[in-house]
């Protein structure tokens, strides 16, 4: 009997062709399907992608002619697929390609079979080092992020964790008026809900590489001050306060200008250590 998971791999790109080529390729060795939104990305960038990976057999793409942002894009491409667990991808995040990480997956499913959220061990080429991620903590009115204990947290990145179907069935998809941190407000509706918090369990011998390349050519610096935009994040970051009553302690707008910074401002080093 084949107890292979069934798994759907789900990418959203705007612009940044050539890393979207990457991470695509990276997924492809698996037999798990690939599903990739074009999220308003230029007709030059669509042929690109399309072209430089054709010959993948498991690769659907859906298009959509404007950018509906992460969270929106993110729940169009739940809806499209029938998988029982989703691993969401950042456009600039490759999976380690000397690695199974199907098999891995499952060996993480039949020693861990209470969870339903699962979180591969994340490398930040610009920060060089790897991925914290942090939990959430409500205590008389305000959210703080706090450390995550040592085997667990209740938050997932919504680009990068392999998430049960089922979670969504429970609380719900993404919050479809945010533009960004539709992850944290993910955590915090759990958190904040009559039901129990988000438990998600790190796999560190599943890897991935996030790479946060500086864009050169102006369509890409387009695209990242766009995904950057400060009015944007602020929208969001308020809705998240007014829909769920809350502060939220959190320098997002440190966190956005470094960003920002870093793709379009730095030069990458000729040969980056990784």
């Amino acid at each position: 009997m084949d107890n292979t998971p069934s798994v759907a791999v789900l990418i959203i790109f705007f612009e940044k062709p050539e890393q979207t080529i990457e991470s695509i390729r990276s997924f492809a060795h698996t037999p798990t399907h690939i599903y990739v939104l074009n999220n308003g990305s230029g007709k030059k960038t669509s042929t690109l992608v399309k072209s430089e990976t054709a010959g993948i057999e498991n690769l659907t793409f859906i298009h959509s002619r404007k950018n509906m942002g992460p969270a929106w894009g993110r729940n169009k491409l739940i809806e499209y697929t029938s998988e029982d667990w989703l691993f969401f991808s950042d456009n600039d995040i490759t999976v380690d390609p000397h690695i199974h990480w199907l098999t891995l997956f499952q060996q993480a499913l039949e020693e861990n079979p209470g969870i339903r959220i699962f979180l591969p061990h994340l490398y930040n080429v610009h920060e060089k080092t790897f991925c914290s991620h942090p939990a959430f903590n409500h205590e008389n009115g305000t959210i703080h992020l706090i450390e995550a204990g040592k085997d667990s947290t209740n938050y997932f990145p919504s680009g990068a964790s392999i998430v049960s179907r089922g979670i969504f069935n429970k609380y719900g998809l993404f919050d479809n008026r945010l533009f960004a941190f539709e992850d944290y407000e993910y955590a915090i509706r759990a958190l904040l809900s009559d039901k129990e918090p988000l438990q998600a369990i790190e796999i560190n011998n599943i890897s991935l590489i996030h790479d946060h390349q500086p864009a050169h050519r102006s369509s890409d610096k387009k695209a990242v001050r766009f995904r950057y935009n400060e009015k944007l994040l602020k929208k969001s970051f308020n809705r998240i306060l007014q829909k769920h009553d809350i502060n939220f302690d959190h320098n997002w707008q440190w966190w956005s200008k470094k960003q920002l910074f870093e793709m379009t401002k730095m030069k990458r080093e000729l040969n980056p250590e990784k």
